[in-house]
């Protein structure tokens, strides 16, 4: 190989490891759901109650119903009260996604250019930028019993 042709793959070697450490950084975004939260007694709508609504990173107080946008940290805990109603709590687990599947890949390569030989070896490795299935339901309904 050319002295002057060394400083250039080394950098475009360089920024081919630079490229994949940004891109690995990035994925790392903790996950987040947007899930309606809704009080009933039998079926029918029980609007106005108090809820406290937490997991293991966030706790929100709101009043049913209501959309919250919630990180997917462990289980989603829920107590919800009101007036002529029983303090009810909900635990929703939190759903893992499915393992991903293998499809890793290894190839092989000969070749050379002008007397030149070189022999390579590259692996290809799936990204999942954000995983199928997993963390809560998009609709989660607690049942409120009468109060004695």
């Amino acid at each position: 190989m050319k002295s002057n042709m060394k400083p250039i793959l080394r950098s475009i070697i360089y920024l081919m490891i630079l490229v994949n450490l940004v891109a690995c950084a990035n994925l790392r975004k903790p996950a987040t759901d947007t899930v309606i939260i809704e009080t009933v007694f039998q079926g029918a709508s029980v609007d106005g109650a108090s809820c406290v609504v937490s997991n293991r990173q966030i706790q929100l107080n709101i009043t049913t119903p209501a959309s919250i946008v919630i990180p997917a940290q462990g289980d989603l805990r829920i107590v919800c009260e009101r007036s002529g109603y029983v303090r009810t709590e909900f635990v929703q687990r939190l759903a893992l996604p499915p393992p991903p599947t293998s499809n890793t890949t290894v190839g092989v390569s000969l070749g050379g250019v002008r007397g030149n030989v070189g022999l390579g070896v590259g692996t290809v490795f799936p990204l999942v930028l954000k995983p199928r299935g997993g963390g809560y339901p998009a609709r989660i309904t607690v049942e409120l019993p009468l109060a004695p």
